[in-house]
């Protein structure tokens, strides 16, 4: 406020103690300046954005990685890999100083669900979450000396009517931060997010998201400072019938790096403007008292002590030369279990949660046993590591006095119906990064399981490698993300030539 006043001194000055002689445009002036100034502060309460964004659909013109057919004689020989000629991951280990945190549940809103298991049943099924109370989605209390960043995945859609052909009702979807420190605390970032209709499951949104970020291009900002024990709307969405895809980066500071910050993160689900005061409330929507919303079926939610994380072969080298198969497939994301208190993960899943046998209610702050959840009862394990950032390393050597040539392709494993979608960032020989979208998909909508002929169930050869003879090792380095509604595994191809 001081500093708010210290530029506008005048404006606060009433117009009966300036100079009569002051020019009535100059006393116009300053009550324009007052206007502006009072319509800044109350932006300022609510983390500056006082209205909610229109998510656009997404654009159509990010390139993408080029697909194969069903059809294509590559495909048959991709999906006759036999085990012996798939290659598991040796390493995989946290990386990045950012939380992750993911909300995805309830993944569809308003869907007539079963609640013990949270499938949709259009017959016997429950309207979930019930219309027209507040509900916080997924919540996250980060800590840290100076600052806590996070990087945020949020996925839903929204059912409310529409789907059963009665008139749809709009919801509204925010993110809100609570200063829980002693000090203030400075709240930067970006984003970028786009809408989808629901039913098709949306992939080109996420796509797009996926291939912004490792772009770096989020080109919706955020920056406003809370004070100790207040809470900020940083930002939010109006959703109406349809999906909404949103990929976040955010940096909560103190310009004391020794001072602790302590922020709590949520997501909410409003059925009114957030930002608003309803009549005979004294304060607005966000800041009203919310609970957690109720878990029901599989879908993710959570929050985690990283947000990326590094994924080799290392111990596991395929050798191009010496070896006698031409094809080798390491699967991506592989699940070998998910039953409640009994969890056990192959590779590469590391973010686990949601087991309610285990009794951890972890305190603030703490993510034990590692790779655990914050508030890990509540939240789910996210199966697919959606949105994380997985830098992976393919190692490959060449044992042979010959020199040898590679091909990386993906290919889209899983043999029921669904879609693959995220972005791939790659380093070519010539050291040069390139970043495309992934769309892989077998027939998915309408929703049947046969495959048609021109499904693209592959990528067409990504980059090709050079491997020199008596290599000892060479590796091949991407980035992938991995968004909803991604179905698992993606398998990724080495194919010498």
């Amino acid at each position: 406020m001081q500093t708010l006043i210290s530029i506008w001194p005048h404006a606060w000055q009433p117009i009966s103690e300036r100079s009569q002689n002051e020019p009535e445009v100059t006393r116009m002036g300053l009550l324009c300046r007052t206007l502006i100034l009072c319509m800044t502060m109350l932006l300022l309460a609510v983390g500056g954005n006082a209205t909610p964004n229109a998510l656009p659909d997404p654009p159509t013109d990010k390139p993408q990685w080029a697909t194969i057919p069903a059809s294509d004689p590559l495909i048959a020989q991709f999906a006759n890999v036999s085990e012996v000629n798939k290659i598991y991951w040796t390493s995989v280990i946290p990386d990045g100083n950012s939380r992750f945190f993911l909300s995805n549940h309830p993944e569809s809103f308003g869907q007539l669900i079963r609640l013990a298991d949270g499938y949709p049943d259009q017959a016997l099924g429950t309207e979930w979450p019930v219309r027209g109370i507040n509900r916080i989605l997924w919540y996250d209390i980060g800590q840290g000396r100076g600052n806590v960043d996070y990087r945020v995945l949020i996925n839903h859609q929204n059912y409310y009517g529409a789907e059963r052909g009665q008139p749809g009702i709009d919801v509204y979807i925010g993110v809100v931060a609570e200063n829980l420190s002693g000090v203030p605390v400075s709240i930067s970032g970006g984003w970028s997010g786009h809408r989808g209709p629901w039913g098709s499951l949306w992939s080109l949104p996420g796509e797009v998201n996926s291939y912004n970020e490792l772009t770096g291009a989020l080109p919706n900002t955020i920056n406003t400072t809370v004070a100790s024990g207040e809470k900020a709307l940083l930002t939010y969405w109006l959703l109406p019938p349809g999906s909404i895809n949103v990929h976040m980066k955010l940096h909560c500071n103190n310009e004391n790096p020794t001072n602790v910050v302590r922020c709590k993160l949520s997501t909410i689900l409003t059925f009114s403007d957030p930002a608003q005061t309803l009549a005979g409330d004294t304060v607005p929507v966000y800041k009203k008292p919310m609970t957690l919303i109720e878990h029901h079926g599989p879908h993710p939610r959570g929050s985690w002590s990283f947000a990326e994380q590094s994924v080799t072969n290392i111990g596991n080298m395929y050798d191009i030369g010496a070896e006698t198969s031409s094809l080798k497939i390491l699967p991506l994301y592989t699940q070998i279990g998910n039953g409640p208190g009994n969890k056990s993960f192959a590779y590469d899943i590391s973010q686990t949660g949601g087991d309610p046998g285990s009794g951890w209610n972890h305190a603030i702050g703490a993510d034990t046993p590692g790779g655990h959840s914050y508030n890990s009862r509540e939240s789910t394990t996210n199966t697919g590591m959606y949105g994380v950032i997985s830098h992976v390393k393919v190692y490959v050597k060449n044992s042979t006095t010959v020199p040898k040539n590679l091909a990386i392709q993906f290919y889209y494993l899983p043999t029921d119906r669904g879609t693959f979608n995220g972005a791939c960032r790659i380093l070519d020989d010539t050291n040069t990064w390139e970043v495309r979208r992934i769309d892989l998909r077998r027939s998915f909508y309408p929703r049947t399981t046969t495959t048609t002929t021109d499904s693209p169930l592959a990528t067409d050869i990504v980059k090709q490698y050079s491997v020199p003879a008596n290599c000892a090792s060479k590796a091949i380095q991407f980035d992938i993300i991995t968004d909803g509604p991604g179905t698992l595994p993606l398998g990724i191809v080495i194919r010498r030539l």
